[in-house]
Formats: structure tokens, C-alpha cells, sequence
């Protein structure tokens, strides 16, 4: 996520866990970045129903999604 954002990406974190995604948007920021942006959308795949939601509440935002890339807890950031 660091270096798509410092590319100029719009990066979305999708995580279930607020205070997770928040700090590791903070270390994104506080590592800073030129041109991109980054910020948290809720996903939480343990319920088809939530997940869906969270797909159509991001097609409101976006018209398109073109990287997807999933990360456990067990990577750098635990989203």
C-alpha cells in the first residue's frame, strides 16, 4: 500500500477492524507520500451479506476497482 500510494494511487484498505486500518493508515502517513491517497473501507468476508454491502457501498464511491489484493493478519500491516 506504501509505495502505491507514494506512485499516486488511490488505495483503499479494506479491513474489518477500525482501529487496525487507522493505524496503519497513520504509518502510511506518517512514512508520507507525494502524490497518493489512502483510506480505510469496511469489508469483513465472514458474512456474505457484510460483504456484499461493503462491495455496493464502494461502487458508490468508485466506478472501477483495479487491483485487489487480499492480506492476513499475519503480513507487515495487520489490516
Amino acid at each position: 500500500a506504501q509505495i502505491l500510494v507514494r506512485k499516486g494511487a488511490k488505495v483503499y484498505l479494506a479491513a474489518r477492524s477500525d482501529a487496525k486500518a487507522k493505524a496503519c493508515l497513520k504509518r502510511i502517513e506518517d512514512e508520507g507520500h507525494e502524490k497518493g491517497t489512502a483510506e480505510w473501507h469496511h469489508l469483513d468476508l465472514a458474512d456474505p451479506a457484510l460483504a456484499k454491502a461493503s462491495a455496493e457501498e464502494f461502487l458508490k464511491k468508485e466506478e472501477r476497482l483495479d487491483i485487489l489484493s487480499a492480506f492476513s493478519n499475519h503480513n507487515h500491516f495487520e489490516v
